[in-house]
């Protein structure tokens, strides 16, 4: 496969499936705002979906390792010219990819602690284990990263998905997609937050 379409299928990747299902989890973590008992039968009610492990297998942590795997390969290849270029997209060009990084590592710890855990036989997740994960300052600390990571990384990735793909022509429609972004990324940012919020009550 060429370089050029390994590039198309990792931006497509981290659009669809992974960016809708970082929507998800957005919302479905939100539901915590209405108190442990909504929280605990959503995260009933998806347990005892048909063919779950399937689906995730399939539509998340395939794709989700694709781009990541790419992601990382690109990020050790890149020149980063920040310095001498200080414009607006170069410091995204590099955000992108540190936020990459925060975003993978807190994917990573996210699926081990909260779902494959509870595969190999562990405590099952509920708002209670979310609730006991967060009073720990660090892991409070690092989930507050990764939200804010993850919310940028799939902003930003929505402009070069956009531009990449030739959605959006021409500087003047591409600098109006960059404001729309930073806009999506503080109202991702400020959901994930308040999310967390819900289980330090």
């Amino acid at each position: 496969m060429t370089s050029f379409a390994l590039r198309k299928l990792h931006s497509l990747f981290g659009v669809i499936p992974v960016g809708v299902f970082l929507l998800w989890h957005l919302f479905a973590n939100s539901v915590a705002l209405s108190g442990p008992q909504a929280y605990d039968r959503l995260v009933e009610t998806m347990r005892h979906l048909p063919y779950l492990p399937a689906i995730e297998a399939l539509l998340i942590y395939l794709p989700l390792a694709l781009h990541a795997l790419y992601g990382l390969f690109a990020t050790f290849r890149a020149r980063n010219n920040l310095g001498s270029y200080p414009y607006l997209r170069n410091f995204y060009f590099l955000l992108q990819r540190v936020t990459g990084l925060m975003t993978f590592a807190f994917l990573g710890y996210h699926i081990y602690l909260f779902r494959l855990s509870e595969l190999f036989g562990r405590e099952r997740v509920s708002f209670e284990l979310v609730r006991e994960s967060l009073q720990s300052p660090p892991v409070l600390a690092f989930h507050l990263v990764g939200v804010v990571s993850a919310a940028f990384h799939l902003a930003n990735g929505l402009w070069l998905f956009a531009v990449n793909w030739g959605l959006v022509p021409g500087p003047r429609a591409q600098r109006q997609l960059t404001r729309a972004a930073e806009l999506l990324f503080l109202l991702l940012s400020a959901v994930g937050i308040n999310a967390l919020r819900a289980f330090l009550r």
